[in-house]
């Protein structure tokens, strides 16, 4: 039987965990000087990364500890430091039932606890740090994955033909293996024309609770049809799916000979694009009734008008006389006026208006219309990118890679914001030489952590300055200031354009209007880069909406973007940004926020080579990595790889790689990634060996 022999490299280590799975894309051990600068006590997961995928998941947390000697640790403990996130922007993330754990045979073991319920948030890093020397940590990443449901229509339409006709509207919900999803909630977003006061019918209910797969939703058409017979279009989802909802149309085709019950109407003074309100804010508004001559009819005509929110959650009601409550009923007045006082969510409030009136022959008659307000989100506050997947060729089939990225917008109470704000994209893709320091990564990048070098950004000089001489390189024509910080720095983080600069000072074009800042990252560079190898060859990377040309965010608080580049830049590390300006509707200003993220450029994957050799083979073999779906090679980067020999007695070891040196060397076809593999001897047999299990890791 051949013997399968497999080597694992040192760069990368992977485990298991229960209850989750995940690997590792870095060095899994962090050491860390302890304060007398001498190697001490080093501390690492045992996997740095875990997957959540289902309600209150748990899952087991160890923490490696080991002792100058690199033997196992015996005393101490460690705790766990929740991040920014949870702990100051109301994000829900999980939490562990040990706050902190003392270290036993080398191990501390955490038990974490998910959310319930689970969303798809971006990723969270829980820190880990050793108590006797706070110095020394290491992080845990969390990804938040739930079972993505997928909502169907059975019919995607409707034509309705008669006034306040019923129609009944079931919604089928399925999870990514076809089955019926069991729980969670199917939502509606409204159309535009909500904004302008138009009726466009009624739902009996806005949200609708997922029952053995189908949430079944009963709507009223509008009360005149004639009076606007242009389709009404509403968007079915998933609450726990917004980005993929399903079209559902209403067609209006009034009978013609249908018969109008009353010439009266129930009308109000949400119209004309009123019919918005903020969160935490209050709005008066007024409900009557006209005859056929749009004159209002006499108090002593109007037996009750009652208001009654359809969706209580988003605020309540309050008349003229301090009564408040979700529901108000007003007797014998037909200019009912009522303060509606907002919370701090938002979404569509509909107000069932019922009117009870006697009519001109003295007949009792009654009115009812749904009038829709817009509660609009707070200002934006937060914005996030999230990966949603690969593409190898781009709409043009020309030979570039596009990764798929959501832009997630949230206001201070975590709504999703549907203002509309535009937004500005883009990546710094080649960096500036740090001059005259030497930055922490292999190009002397000019990128630093907000703990490598102090950034501050200050509002009355309107400039970027750091601790250290690192910007006597910075183009001020073709190269920006990219910011970005630990905890809440949305106000000052994103993109920034260069006027002047000398060693330590960046003069900022853009204005800044916020509190000094310190403590920031930042990278400045371009959305090019030169290739390492072959002199005055470029190589690109372009940011743009997926909806080609439309820049504003959507009512879901979302976008979806691409980031489109050359092969060459497969396993690059380039800082993904953006800027957006939102408005605050309590005191009509606007606010500016932006976020910027390093990311590793991935490709489709990565192909390792294999050798076959012959009975009695010994000596090096190389094996070299190209870019999956291409014919290029990979190129100045790095991975983890896997060694897998089969052969009989064979003895064999890994002398080498493309990483030892310098992912920057040009040796080896322009800096081809390898894995030098030595066979110390004959081998007993006919075998092959074989590069594998190629992950890309962060260039820096």
């Amino acid at each position: 039987m051949a013997l399968i022999k497999i080597f694992i490299a040192s760069i990368v280590l992977m485990f298991s965990i229960s209850g989750c799975q995940g690997t590792n894309s870095d060095s899994s051990t962090i050491v860390v000087n302890s304060a007398l600068g001498v190697p001490s006590v080093k501390i690492r997961l045992e996997n740095s990364n875990i997957d959540i995928t289902a309600n209150a998941q748990t899952a087991q947390v160890k923490v490696l500890a080991f002792d100058e000697n690199n033997q196992s640790l015996q005393s101490g403990s460690v705790f766990v430091r929740y991040p920014s996130e949870i702990v100051s922007q109301n994000v829900s993330g999980g939490t562990f039932r040990e706050n902190e754990v003392a270290i036993t045979n080398g191990e501390a073991i955490f038990t974490f606890v998910g959310p319930d319920p689970l969303k798809a948030i971006n990723p969270l890093d829980f820190t880990f740090v050793y108590k006797e020397d706070t110095n020394v940590t290491t992080n845990l990443t969390v990804n938040y994955k739930p079972a993505v449901p997928t909502v169907i229509l059975t019919n995607n339409s409707v034509t309705v033909t008669t006034n306040s006709q019923i129609v009944n509207i079931d919604v089928k919900v399925i999870s990514e293996d076809n089955t019926p999803y069991p729980d969670g909630n199917v939502k509606i977003f409204y159309p535009d024309d909500v904004r302008s006061g138009r009726d466009i019918g009624e739902f009996a209910s806005p949200t609708v609770a997922v029952s053995n797969g189908i949430a079944s939703f009963v709507y009223t058409a509008p009360s005149r049809l004639d009076e606007n017979t242009s389709d009404i279009v509403f968007k079915f989802y998933h609450e726990a799916n917004p980005l993929e909802p399903k079209t559902f149309t209403v067609k209006i085709v009034p009978d013609v000979n249908q018969t109008v019950l009353n010439s009266y109407l129930l009308q109000s003074t949400l119209s004309d694009e009123n019919a918005t309100i903020g969160i935490n804010s209050s709005k008066l508004m007024s409900f009557f009734i006209t005859d056929d001559t749009n004159t209002p009819i006499s108090d002593s005509n109007v037996t009750s008008v009652t208001i009654e929110m359809l969706n209580p959650i988003l605020g309540q009601l309050e008349d003229t006389k301090g009564n408040s409550g979700n529901s108000l009923t007003i007797q014998n007045n037909n200019n009912v006026t009522v303060n509606l006082q907002t919370n701090t969510v938002s979404g569509i409030l509909p107000l069932k208006v019922t009117a009870v009136f006697t009519d001109s022959n003295n007949n009792q008659q009654t009115l009812t219309k749904v009038f829709n307000i817009v509660v609009l989100s707070g200002p934006p506050s937060a914005i996030s990118f999230s990966y949603a997947g690969t593409d190898s060729q781009s709409k043009q089939n020309d030979a570039k890679m596009i990764e798929h990225w959501v832009i997630t917008v949230t206001d201070r109470y975590n709504n999703l914001v549907n203002t509309n704000p535009a937004v500005s994209m883009g990546a710094i893709v080649g960096y500036v030489k740090s001059s005259p320091r030497a930055a922490s990564n292999a190009g002397n990048y000019l990128y630093y952590e907000p703990t490598e070098v102090n950034g501050t950004i200050n509002s009355s000089s309107n400039n970027f300055t750091t601790t250290a001489n690192v910007f006597d390189n910075v183009d001020q024509t073709n190269d920006y200031l990219v910011t970005f910080g630990d905890g809440y720095t949305y106000n000052v983080s994103g993109k920034w354009d260069i006027n002047t600069n000398n060693s330590n000072t960046l003069d900022l074009q853009d204005t800044y209007e916020g509190n000094d800042t310190s403590n920031l990252g930042f990278a400045v560079g371009h959305n090019y880069r030169q290739d390492t190898c072959e002199f005055g060859t470029e190589w690109v990377a372009n940011v743009y909406p997926e909806d080609a040309g439309n820049y504003v965010i959507d009512s879901t608080g979302s976008m979806r973007i691409n980031v489109e580049y050359d092969y060459y830049l497969v396993g690059k590390d380039v800082v993904l940004w953006a800027n957006l300006v939102g408005k605050q509707y309590d005191n009509n200003t606007t606010v500016k926020i932006g976020e910027a993220r390093k990311i590793t450029l991935r490709g489709a994957g990565l192909v390792g080579e294999s050798y076959n050799f012959a009975k009695g083979f010994s000596g090096l073999v190389r094996l070299k990595v190209s870019i999956a779906d291409t014919i290029e090679w990979y190129r100045n980067a790095r991975f983890g790889y896997n060694i897998q020999v089969t052969a009989d007695d064979a003895n064999w070891t890994v002398t080498g790689s493309s990483m030892d040196n310098s992912i920057t060397s040009c040796g080896n076809n322009r800096g081809t990634g390898y894995v030098d593999i030595n066979f110390t001897s004959p081998t007993g047999s006919a075998g092959t060996v074989s590069l594998t299990n190629l992950i890309l890791l962060n260039e820096f």
